[in-house]
């Protein structure tokens, strides 16, 4: 008995000699075991079986009258199949006389048969010898990359055009080698196929994998969490996908909580500059580069006026609540400290009273939105301070209110120099309002006098 072993997936039938048939759209083609532990590809037409047991040798399809001897991971030289080709009957063989064909790869001779009937020239076709491998059996690319090339080798004579396509889909070409944008693909697996234009049967595979390092900034405001420009001690997520491991390093402003596995968190200082960070994986370097920025200025807007007490004419006095949205609003600041270092103010009021606004530091942070609310005022004083002897007259005391953020080396650093808080007070009515200038001005309104 001889043992068998098929190269196609689907089988029909068995012949009479136990050799496993499988029938294709144009061909059939057979492999079997040899009682001398040989394996033989073996095919045929109306004229013809043909034979190889050359070691190397994959499979013989026959395409119309022509047969493709098909072999796999063999070169020329030293590579060469030997093929016997018999006469079926009633045929007998012209060409080669010998039976025997010795070709290298990309070689191919004829063969023919005649009746016996006349000495004219019978029917016949030729025998070829393919070779299809694609010279890169696993790619491993980032995704930022914008071209990359997978190759037949240079050896290989695929028959035809080799015709490239990939599961899932996104590479495809034709010819012996295609080019492909993996910026434009999804991360992922991709196994790419390079098959023969004339023996479909007959085609090599590869893996292409697209590692995305994957970014998402732990607040969700601004809404874009892939963005690469971050504000100062910002959190941001990262991941590999698909999933593998990765080796993790930062150069420049930064760090990250572990140098292995296949997520981390990625950390800004808290002193402005740029990062790389990096993600060795499958021997490939993927990295993102923040832009990593410090507080600039303040949008402020009034929220609402407060109410000092009952109205009456004893007491002159104004407080609001402002909204502060710490700049630029295009990151997010809320992993930061801040404060506001007061420096005090001194003055005399219109009736020759000495004032004060003694200094102070008021420590605040934001939330994910860098928003913020500042209560300004609120403090009530004698009407009798804005009578100059003669009439009650306007008044104004500009408290400076400068702001500071904490850095990574634990200092404060001023951002907002000239934030202040205007006292301003009305002669003719005895009411007054406070107003915060920041980045712009934001006022409150004109209220009092209280009792």
């Amino acid at each position: 008995m001889h043992s068998m072993r098929t190269i196609q997936d689907s089988i029909s039938s068995f012949n009479s000699k136990g050799t496993c048939i499988v029938r294709l759209a144009i061909s059939v083609a057979v492999v079997m075991m040899l009682s001398s532990g040989l394996l033989a590809a073996i095919n045929n037409n109306e004229y013809v079986t043909v034979e190889s047991n050359t070691p190397g040798v994959e499979g013989i399809y026959a395409v119309f009258d022509d047969f493709y001897v098909t072999t796999r991971g063999v070169s020329s030289p030293p590579f060469a199949a030997d093929v016997e080709v018999t006469a079926n009957s009633p045929w007998y063989l012209k060409r080669p006389q010998s039976g025997h064909l010795h070709l290298a790869i990309g070689e191919n001779d004829i063969y023919q048969v005649g009746d016996g009937s006349s000495s004219e020239e019978g029917p016949g076709g030729r025998i070829y010898v393919l070779k299809l491998d694609i010279e890169q059996q696993e790619t491993n690319v980032c995704w930022k990359t914008t071209s990359c090339k997978l190759s037949l080798t240079d050896d290989s004579r695929p028959g035809g055009e080799a015709v490239w396509s990939s599961v899932p889909a996104g590479i495809s070409g034709k010819g012996k080698s295609v080019t492909f944008n993996p910026s434009l693909l999804g991360p992922g697996e991709y196994t790419v196929t390079a098959k023969s234009g004339i023996v479909p049967g007959y085609f090599d595979t590869c893996v292409v994998r697209v590692i995305k390092l994957v970014t998402q900034t732990l607040s969700n405001v601004p809404s874009n969490q892939d963005r690469t420009k971050l504000g100062i001690a910002e959190d941001v997520i990262c991941h590999i996908k698909p999933s593998f491991n990765a080796e993790w390093s930062v150069e420049g402003s930064g760090r990250v909580r572990t140098t292995s596995g296949s997520m981390n968190l990625f950390v800004a200082d808290k002193t402005p500059g740029a990062a790389v960070l990096h993600a060795m994986v499958l021997g490939i370097d993927c990295s993102v580069q923040f832009e990593i920025v410090q507080p600039n200025g303040m949008r402020v807007s009034l929220f609402e006026d407060l109410s000092l007490g009952a109205p009456g004419d004893s007491q002159v006095g104004a407080g609001s609540i402002f909204d502060c949205v710490v700049l630029p609003d295009d990151v997010s600041f809320y992993n930061i400290d801040l404060r506001e270092n007061i420096p005090g103010e001194s003055f005399i009021w219109p009736d020759g009273s000495s004032g004060t606004r003694p200094a102070e530091i008021v420590e605040w942070k934001v939330g994910y939105d860098n928003r913020s609310r500042d209560e300004v005022g609120g403090v009530r004083h004698p009407v009798s301070r804005l009578f100059d002897g003669a009439a009650y007259v306007d008044f104004s005391v500009n408290v400076r209110v400068p702001c500071e953020f904490q850095d990574e080396n634990r200092s404060w650093v001023l951002w907002l120099p000239g934030e202040t808080h205007p006292r301003k007070y009305r002669g003719v009515d005895k009411k007054a309002r406070v107003e915060t200038h920041a980045t712009n001005e934001a006022i409150g309104g004109w209220m009092g006098p209280w009792k």
